[in-house]
């Protein structure tokens, strides 16, 4: 059986992801023991241990998911992200020149390259459009990209770099879905305050798609592959907003913190859809309710 290794398999993507491989792969989940609260499959990201880690279970297959995984973590930590992503990074891909590793790697970056600005309002972003980072998640996702490029280029190692837009679904504790959710299911929480103004949108993609995504991926002969990871629509928070009240039939006051607020691009999927051909993205709002349902029952 082929071997598969997910560093930063004890996150929420990496977790789905093992479950759906197991079928395909003998899968060996990893996490930095140097940053991750989780006890179970930990070890140092350095250069040796990656080494060693790779070397002694030879994969075909390697997903890079490990790193920062909600941007707020770096607001005014200049050097978070540097130490967590950048520096491991290296690490790794270090190890993998040193082996001369013959498989492929997927990295997961992020619509944050791209930045987010008032000018993005309904503009759509492709594989080729200008990097503009805002903040210092996406600075280290465009410096990450570059560290791939760079031994794509010169040592041959195939890579494929995913940028994802917004992930959402069942069991995710963070980003604005789940944060939305929770304070109209709390009722201590009398009014939702909302960051952001009142028109803002936003692309999501519903977890059970991506890993669907990343399973076709895999069996792509490509040496190289730079993608947008999207469904190429965005949704306005006010309609998810009044959609989740809804369904659970709680209706609640709504406040709006800011007048202006930036807006992120749209990623234009064209490329992706030709890589995994005749693919189906579950309907967005049937999505939603899945998520809205399991949170009603925690």
């Amino acid at each position: 059986m082929n071997k598969c290794i997910i560093f930063g398999g004890n996150g929420y993507i990496g977790s789905y992801l093992a479950k759906s491989l197991k079928k395909k792969y003998k899968v060996y989940s990893f996490g930095n023991s140097d940053f991750s609260n989780i006890k179970k499959n930990k070890f140092s990201y350095t250069f040796d241990n990656f080494k060693k880690k790779i070397k002694k279970i030879n994969p075909s297959l390697i997903f890079f998911l490990s790193g920062n995984s909600y941007p707020n973590n770096s607001n005014n930590k200049h050097l978070y992200d540097l130490k967590r992503s950048n520096l491991v990074i290296q690490n790794f891909l270090n190890a993998l020149k040193e082996i001369s590793f013959k498989g492929k790697v997927i990295y997961t970056s992020s619509i944050a390259v791209y930045g987010k600005d008032n000018k993005f309002k309904d503009v759509y972003v492709n594989e080729k459009s200008n990097l503009n980072p805002k903040n210092f998640y996406g600075l280290s996702k465009t410096i990450a990209e570059k560290q791939f490029l760079y031994f794509y280029h010169n040592f041959g190692i195939k890579i494929y770099i995913l940028r994802l837009s917004s992930i959402f679904g069942i069991d995710l504790k963070k980003q604005v879905i789940y944060e939305i959710i929770k304070k109209i299911i709390d009722p201590n929480e009398k009014i939702i305050s909302m960051n952001g103004k009142e028109n803002d949108s936003r692309q999501f993609l519903f977890i059970e798609d991506l890993i669907k995504i990343l399973l076709k991926l895999i069996s792509n002969k490509k040496d190289f592959l730079l993608l947008n990871i999207s469904n190429g629509k965005k949704y306005k928070i006010k309609k998810i907003t009044n959609f989740i009240m809804k369904k659970l039939n709680i209706k609640k006051k709504i406040i709006y913190k800011n007048k202006i607020s930036p807006e992120f691009p749209i990623l234009k999927n064209h490329l992706l859809m030709k890589e995994i051909k005749n693919f189906k993205f579950d309907y967005f709002y049937k999505s939603l309710e899945k998520t809205i349902n399991y949170w009603n029952k925690q």
